[in-house]
């Protein structure tokens, strides 16, 4: 049942997310940003929505759900928090105080491969969001 329950889940993120990437370095929606950064083969994730709308002012909010997910379609990594709960900034590989991981299941997160083309989706507390990041593994 588990096994399902985070099919379900992880699928309807996915769908939820890809409605509409827009190319790379993008977001679904304007008014939601993911920023990646990668430092010394770390990466980070920062997430941020226009407030108030329509003023290009962006600030950082948390998200309780995110996905990692290589060009081939195969979920990496997928953590998730209650929505009361939530994280300003994620590392990949590192499960905030707070989060479950659902992917992969028991094990720890797979490394992710150099010059490999990922997309990232969050549920935010203040919106969805999405991008595109290629991981250089340096």
């Amino acid at each position: 049942m588990r096994g399902s329950r985070t099919r379900v889940t992880a699928i309807g993120l996915v769908l939820g997310l890809l409605v509409s990437v827009r190319g790379e370095g993008q977001t679904i929606d304007r008014q939601v940003e993911i920023r990646v950064t990668e430092r010394l083969g770390v990466v980070k994730f920062r997430f941020y929505r226009e407030e108030p709308p329509g003023t290009n002012r962006m600030v950082q909010v948390k998200a309780h759900q995110l996905m990692v997910v290589p060009q081939d379609g195969s979920a990496t990594w997928m953590i998730t928090a209650p929505r009361v709960s939530g994280a300003l900034e994620i590392t990949y590989g590192d499960l905030p105080a707070g989060f479950q991981q659902r992917v992969p299941a028991e094990e720890f997160a797979p490394p992710l491969q150099p010059d490999t083309t990922y997309t990232v989706s969050a549920i935010l507390h203040a919106g969805v969001g999405s991008t595109i990041f290629r991981y250089s593994g340096r």
